[in-house]
């Protein structure tokens, strides 16, 4: 994360100042935006994507022409258009089929895509692999847990997906599993917010409460994939008006120690050499700056647990084993000498 000091909250509330001088349209929404149908619901449906398959997975341009196809749900049938994106996942090192970006037509009205324009959708690395397939269910169940936590948080809804190639009858078709991921102006929307560039943000710049959160779950779930400098992972969306506050809102979520994708590697500059070790990837917090997050994340353990236990998404021995890497955060998180240590061992301002 970020530990740059930054003047970004004056400069918020003055671009505020102006925007509602100008009347401008981008000002913060003056009450929330539901969720669009497609994240309105946590029920798993099935979809197929009908494309030219062979060209899409040897292209591994993100900037490439979108690729025509059509998605399939239901009696619904959609024209698209599809090209990779991510960065690891996107080489052909790692992934033999890369995350997709899908593109959105005019025809989605009344449908289940309503009001998406272009959506992230997370794939299977390599089709057919136990590991890799389990994968996409374990990233997909941290996006419900943190959406316990905050309502400031990305939605994700779960699909089963059959990739067809028309232009080449004689290729097996793809049977796998998959996650839409919310849009982010959907996120800021739901929030009464906008989206806003933070790189230089300080820790005094971001709403306590979100900070906090996003802190202690990437803590939870060992996740030091994250850079709020880069804006890696990390999207920001400003509240309020006066003073404006920015909340920090984390997603994508392989290379958490609780999921241990066979590539994940931390970072060499990291007192860890495991993803699956947890490190304090955050600020400095004494146990009474902490208390109202240790609490809010206390009063969800219940629910976070019910999201694993008989979870026909997961492979039972999945669902254990994170049940148990949680279990081991809440032995931390509730033991004041253990939560310290861990914090302040490679916390910084």
């Amino acid at each position: 994360m970020s530990r740059c000091s930054s003047r970004l909250r004056a400069a918020l509330a003055a671009a505020a100042l102006l925007a509602s001088a100008a009347g401008a349209q981008d000002s913060v929404p003056a009450g929330p935006a539901k969720p669009t149908r497609l994240f309105s619901s946590d029920s798993v449906f099935s979809i197929t994507i009908a494309t030219d398959l062979k060209k899409y997975m040897s292209t591994r341009d993100s900037t490439a022409p979108w690729l025509s196809g059509k998605l399939i749900a239901g009696s619904d049938t959609l024209v698209i258009g599809l090209r990779p994106r991510g960065h690891y996942r996107r080489k052909s090192s790692t992934c033999s089929f890369p995350p997709v970006s899908v593109k959105f037509g005019k025809d989605v009205k009344g449908t289940e895509f309503a009001k998406q324009k272009k959506l992230k959708l997370v794939t299977t690395c390599w089709p057919g692999t136990a590991d890799y397939e389990g994968y996409i269910p374990q990233e997909y169940m941290l996006y419900r847990v943190y959406n316990l936590i905050t309502p400031i948080s990305f939605r994700a809804r779960y699909v089963h997906v059959t990739y067809l190639d028309p232009a080449h009858p004689d290729r097996a078709p793809i049977v796998t599993t998959a996650f839409f991921v919310e849009d982010q102006g959907d996120v800021a929307s739901r929030n009464m917010g906008k989206l806003v560039k933070a790189q230089n943000a300080g820790r005094d710049d971001f709403d306590a409460d979100a900070l906090a959160n996003l802190t202690l779950f990437e803590y939870m779930i060992g996740n030091t994939d994250l850079s709020f400098a880069a804006e890696h992972n990390v999207r920001f969306v400003q509240t309020g008006q006066f003073p404006p506050t920015v909340s920090p809102v984390p997603y994508d979520f392989d290379w958490s120690g609780v999921v241990g994708a066979r590539y994940a590697k931390p970072d060499p500059s990291l007192p860890i050499h495991s993803v699956k070790e947890r490190v304090w990837m955050g600020f400095c917090y004494t146990q009474d700056q902490l208390a109202p997050t240790i609490a809010r994340f206390n009063a969800q353990r219940e629910a976070i647990t019910a999201l694993y236990t008989n979870n026909p998404l997961l492979d039972p021995k999945a669902a254990e084993a994170t049940l148990a890497y949680f279990a081991d955060f809440w032995t931390t998180l509730n033991d004041p000498k253990k939560m310290s240590k861990a914090i302040h061992q490679h916390c910084s301002g």
